[in-house]
């Protein structure tokens, strides 16, 4: 069982630099992209949404993601996802936090988010008015798309 939660962990802490990443240009003063994004959905689907189930023999573990954050200001980046891991449906652990901080560039509608993990690969997200979006494949979970607003 501790296996299983740790790896529901670590999928969470792998979704965290996608939904934080950025790259580009223009930082600092009329840094377009400057501001607090509130997280607003997980692959089409409103929070607090299930990320990864799986069941071997005995109970079934899930990871769901209630809420997440970005802030983006003068190139610098922190941001925060609260998850739950569940045990049979039932919430195991509550309130887990993954956290991230790095830098940010913007290129046009461009933001690439540089994690200050060495492990982490830069994520590039869209810009479109206040909606920031990052869609990136995750190994063996698949693709995880995630909106955030200001």
């Amino acid at each position: 069982m501790k296996t299983r939660i740790a790896t529901l962990r670590s999928l969470t802490l792998v979704a965290l630099p996608l939904a934080l990443a950025a790259c580009g240009d223009e930082t600092g003063p009329g840094d377009i992209a400057a501001g607090t994004y509130t997280l607003r959905t997980i692959n089409g689907e409103a929070p607090p949404t299930i990320i990864h189930m799986e069941q071997q023999d005995g109970p079934t573990f899930a990871a769901r993601i209630n809420s997440g954050r970005i802030a983006l200001d003068d190139g610098a980046y922190d941001a925060e996802l609260v998850f739950d891991i569940l045990v049979d449906g039932d919430v195991f652990l509550a309130g887990q936090k993954a956290e991230d901080a790095g830098t940010y560039r913007v290129s046009g509608d461009r933001v690439t988010l540089t994690s200050s993990d060495p492990d982490s690969e830069p994520v590039t997200a869209t810009l479109s008015g206040g909606t920031l979006t990052m869609s990136d494949h995750v190994e063996g979970f698949g693709v995880l798309e995630l909106v955030f607003e200001r």
